[in-house]
């Protein structure tokens, strides 16, 4: 038995989500409510553990579903993997603009170099305080 033999009677997996997808592409938006259905609660659970926040979660599932109903018909493989990799981008793309938008108002949270007239010469009575202390060591 050849190659070729041996992989024909290995059973084919079979995209139980491609009768649908093929029914929106042909121009049912109601099929694209079955593939909602049976996506929102795992898409959701994985851009909630992502986020950590609902209202995100929320958010980005939304947008999501929007992107992949776009770029439907670009699907390369199993739709299930394909629409969670878009979520898991969207949560990407959020974690790293929350990290920037922290950056700058940390940025903006570093003391100034003004310094208070007090504390110049509470500085300056130190520092006359420690020359005359080291003037006073043996060398």
């Amino acid at each position: 038995m050849d190659q070729t033999e041996v992989l024909s009677q290995q059973p084919q997996y079979e995209d139980p989500d491609a009768a649908i997808i093929a029914r929106v592409l042909d121009g049912s938006k109601d099929a694209f409510a079955l593939l909602i259905a049976r996506y929102s609660d795992p898409l959701y659970r994985h851009a909630l553990g992502m986020t950590g926040s609902p209202d995100v979660a929320e958010d980005i599932l939304q947008t999501s579903f929007i992107k992949a109903f776009q770029h439907l018909g670009e699907v390369r493989g199993r739709f299930d993997a394909w629409v969670f990799r878009i979520v898991a981008n969207a949560c990407k793309d959020w974690l790293k603009n929350i990290r920037r938008s922290h950056l700058s108002y940390d940025e903006d949270d570093q003391p100034s170099s003004f310094v208070q007239p007090d504390e110049e010469m509470d500085r300056s009575e130190l520092r006359g305080d420690l020359e005359g202390a080291l003037a006073t060591l043996a060398p």
